[in-house]
């Protein structure tokens, strides 16, 4: 019955992957070449190929390659001195880019009702009151 069931599963298998039997067997075993190999010429290629790339060796510069110091940054010393004589030059006034402001707001005070059945009132004077709701 084995031996039935093997040459069954082979006869099946000449029919896969389009060319047959032989084709089958390239891309599971890689007895030929390996069709998903990657192609390159890269340096990383040849080395995870187990091959050792020719390399020329890094040299250095001649001179210095850095640039110089950083300038200094400048105090506030140093900005002050630089200022024109005088006053600070004047703040332009701020603008809305709404139009114009809103109106001042009421002295309302503000109620927050709690969950324990209590209100929590805020005055517009900083006092706060704590009463108990009517239902």
């Amino acid at each position: 019955m084995h031996r039935v069931a093997l040459l069954a599963l082979l006869l099946t298998m000449t029919g896969c992957a389009g060319t047959g039997f032989p084709h089958f067997l390239s891309d599971t075993f890689t007895y030929g070449t390996n069709p998903n190999l990657p192609v390159s010429d890269a340096l990383n290629m040849a080395r995870a190929m187990g091959q050792t790339p020719a390399v020329e060796p890094m040299e250095p510069e001649a001179g210095t390659i850095w640039p110089g110091p950083p300038e200094p940054t400048k105090t506030l010393q140093d900005l002050e001195r630089d200022m024109p004589s005088g006053d600070s030059p004047p703040v332009p006034p701020m603008r809305s880019q709404h139009g114009e402001a809103a109106p001042p707001a009421k002295s309302v005070p503000v109620v927050v009702s709690n969950a324990d059945g209590t209100s929590t009132i805020l005055h517009p004077d900083g006092r706060v009151e704590i009463k108990t709701t009517v239902r």
